[in-house]
């Protein structure tokens, strides 16, 4: 029956020894990884060993004349005496200072070079009335001289009354300290009969307290409760079209078991793979030359195109 409960291990045994769902669904889920990205040899990237062992007809072919022109590198045709080295502009540089030449130090300057090298002066209307290190970023002290008429100068109403502190709000109350004296009035005063019972402690008898369990009376038991207090005592019922919670196991029907899903639903059920983002952009044909290019030719502008600028 349909509303009959079964146990989990009653259902399995009732399927008849097909379990082939079961096993499919009880197997580990599979990578979903492609080969170049977690499989093969572990790749460490910015080193000169290959991807994979090269074959030995590799390492006995031989190159051709055009492959060893390739390989040879560019020239220097800078003077390496004149080079400056490459620490003098980097940051853990040792000294920017470099030797001079003996010329540059037997050399005069020119007319043009003194007057650049002379400092800026003052404008002809400038008053420096205190020194620049005051204001500078290694100065001794923020203190100056005062003039003896700024000594001797009496103070305005106005001076003073800016000077004055500002004063505490009229209701403004201090903090009042954790213990403080206690009147000699306070210490000597009697209380009054109301506050003396406000004092004392609730008392509480023991005869005017009742046990948690009592004994009912035979009229308690024997009584018959009205309408209203029977239509208040019951209880609360479900609303309809409640239904209540599924049980874990349940039978599954014949249908279901024989059941052969779509081309549409085999489609939607494979799973969609994905590279990794370490590798996705990865291409290990990039660098290959296919054989039409090995075989092409180009055009006459392209090899017009192909010459190297001519500079007099």
């Amino acid at each position: 029956m349909a509303g009959t409960q079964v146990a989990p291990h009653t259902a399995f045994n009732t399927m008849g020894g097909k379990r082939s769902r079961i096993m499919t669904l009880a197997s580990p889920k599979l990578t979903k990884a492609t080969y170049w990205t977690s499989f093969g040899p572990n790749l460490v990237w910015g080193n000169q060993d290959p991807m994979w062992p090269l074959s030995r007809y590799a390492l006995k072919a031989r190159t051709k004349p055009r492959l060893l022109q390739l390989s040879q590198p560019k020239l220097n045709f800078q003077d390496e005496s004149k080079l400056i080295p490459q620490y003098v502009f980097s940051c853990g540089r040792e000294s920017v200072l470099w030797s001079v030449s003996p010329a540059a130090a037997k050399g005069k300057a020119s007319t043009r070079v003194l007057q650049l090298s002379m400092p800026k002066t003052d404008h002809s209307d400038s008053n420096a009335h205190r020194p620049q290190c005051i204001f500078s970023c290694g100065r001794s002290s923020p203190i100056w001289d005062t003039s003896e008429a700024a000594r001797n100068c009496s103070d305005r109403d106005h001076t003073l009354r800016l000077s004055t502190p500002k004063s505490w709000h009229r209701d403004y109350l201090p903090i009042r300290e954790a213990q403080w004296a206690v009147s000699k009035p306070a210490q000597e005063a009697i209380p009054r009969e109301h506050t003396e019972l406000l004092s004392q402690p609730k008392q509480r008898l023991d005869g005017l307290v009742r046990d948690p369990e009592w004994k009912v009376s035979r009229s308690a038991m024997v009584a018959i409760p009205s309408e209203r207090l029977s239509e208040l005592s019951k209880s609360k019922g479900v609303t309809d079209g409640y239904e209540p919670c599924r049980d874990v196991a349940w039978m599954v029907s014949g249908a279901a078991r024989r059941a052969v899903a779509s081309e549409r639903l085999t489609d939607l059920a494979k799973p969609i793979v994905r590279e990794t983002m370490d590798h996705v952009q990865f291409n290990p044909d990039a660098f290959n030359v296919s054989e039409a290019a090995k075989k092409a030719r180009c055009s006459a502008r392209i090899a017009e195109l192909a010459q190297p600028v001519t500079r007099n």
